[in-house]
């Protein structure tokens, strides 16, 4: 069956199962600070028990500028609170020059999360993400100019970006106060993010309007999908140091297995968030062998970030994220700078861009053979695109948008991707309402 045609049926079960969301409270109905809270009383509406609130919480264990605002759908089960949230865009994909495509996708990805208080220190939450992608998408992935990384018929991909794995995330979270304003916490999940990067792309506000990875992803956010991962922590109101052990492997072709349980690479990272609009962090990873047509090399990565949200209204935020990121492999360094700027308005226009300046050798870009492997390319992509938000159906919201993406590649490189690098793409894109802080 032709992807377009599953991406119509999926919007169609999407818009038949929203009946069902309409009855479900939005975080306007959540308990303020000091009210009961699943018969608990007295207790914060803060996920941690030293009052953290649900918006820092980002991908994994990383965090979110308190202020960030959140999209989705709660209720209250018994003792247990749910949050439902995710976003799906149907797009057609136009990329030009020599290696470009078109295809009409669906990305997607939807999450639950199950939180409960089991006393006054210490709380738990279940999480779990699943994407079906490589259905929509399909296995060779959807044409992005200058991306890569993984692979598809045990050759790698070029200019494609991968699907997400059915199962993209399932991961128990605990964590328990220390004193008033400090905390210890543990992660575990034998499909999970561990301590590194910043927020994933996916997660960040960003996300719900672009549907497209950055070129980056494999410098920045990859290990957003890592298996076996597990993680202890320690955090105060403003401060966070957590360490990882998990397997280093990246997904292969199979989007439904898992990898064996092997604890063979690390991660650390460390959190601050000095107020409520700012998030910064720094992190490392060493990953054996994370490339299956490689299994000699290892990636030693690093990062440093800096979110910042800006509330301008009830409806609307500006939000930016700057990143840098570095793969060093085989004794070379190959870096990745990142910003992304987006004003998001709900029920009217939002505008965003995204710049990114990135190094690639000839092998990652997987050049002719008259390129040597090790040299290494200085490319840049700007993207600059805006949704519009339409019309809103119970707890969804619709809307449609495009963008053109622009890529300064050097002068030798335009025997391969020809003299107008440029792709476009527009979209009808889903994902559930603003819940007020």
């Amino acid at each position: 069956m032709p992807s377009y045609t599953i991406a119509i049926i999926i919007l169609i079960f999407l818009t038949t199962v929203n009946t069902h969301c309409q009855g479900m409270s939005d975080h306007g109905d959540m308990n303020m600070p000091g009210e009961s809270m699943g018969g608990m009383t007295g207790m914060p509406m803060g996920e941690e028990p030293i009052g953290i609130p649900f918006s820092r919480h980002g991908s994994g264990t990383s965090w979110l500028p308190d202020s960030t605002p959140m999209y989705g759908v709660m209720q209250q089960a018994g003792e247990w609170r749910l949050m439902y949230h995710g976003a799906a865009f149907l797009a057609y994909d136009k990329m030009n020059g020599p290696r470009g495509d078109d295809k009409v996708i669906l990305t997607n990805w939807e999450m639950a999360m199950a939180y409960r208080r089991l006393n006054e220190q210490s709380a738990i939450r279940l999480s779990t993400m699943i994407s079906i992608e490589p259905l929509t998408v399909g296995g060779a992935g959807y044409p992005l100019l200058l991306q890569t990384g993984e692979t598809w018929n045990d050759e790698p991909l070029k200019d494609h970006q991968h699907p997400h794995n059915y199962i993209s995330e399932l991961s128990a979270y605990y964590t328990h106060s220390l004193t008033r304003n400090s905390a210890a916490f543990a992660y575990f999940g034998p499909v999970g993010e561990p301590a590194f990067g910043p927020v994933t792309y996916l997660h960040r506000t960003f996300g719900l309007d672009d549907p497209l990875a950055p070129i980056g992803h494999h410098w920045q956010d990859a290990t957003h999908i890592s298996f076996w991962v597990a993680t202890l922590g320690y955090n105060t109101q403003k401060w966070k140091l957590d360490a990882s052990s998990f397997n280093g492997r990246e997904p292969g072709e199979n989007r439904i297995a898992f990898q064996s349980p092997k604890f063979d690479s690390f991660s650390g990272r460390i959190s601050f968030n000095p107020n409520p609009n700012w998030a910064l962090e720094g992190s490392y990873a060493y990953l054996h062998s994370p490339e299956s047509l490689h299994p000699e090399e290892d990636t030693h990565r690093s990062d440093v970030s800096v979110m910042y949200n800006h509330p301008l209204s009830p409806r609307s935020n500006f939000q930016t994220t700057f990143l840098w990121a570095r793969n060093r492999i085989s004794h070379q360094n190959l870096d990745a700078y990142l910003v992304e700027a987006q004003l998001k308005h709900d029920q009217g226009w939002t505008p965003f861009l995204r710049y990114e300046y990135i190094k690639k050798s000839a092998e990652e870009l997987v050049l002719p053979s008259n390129f040597p492997l090790s040299q290494v390319f200085n490319l840049q992509q700007l993207t600059l695109g805006a949704t519009r938000d339409i019309f809103t159906t119970g707890s969804l919201s619709w809307a449609i948008g495009g963008e053109f993406l622009l890529n300064t590649i050097p002068g030798n490189l335009k025997s391969v991707y020809g003299d107008n690098p440029t792709g476009w793409l527009i979209y009808l894109r889903i994902h559930p309402k603003r819940m007020a802080h």
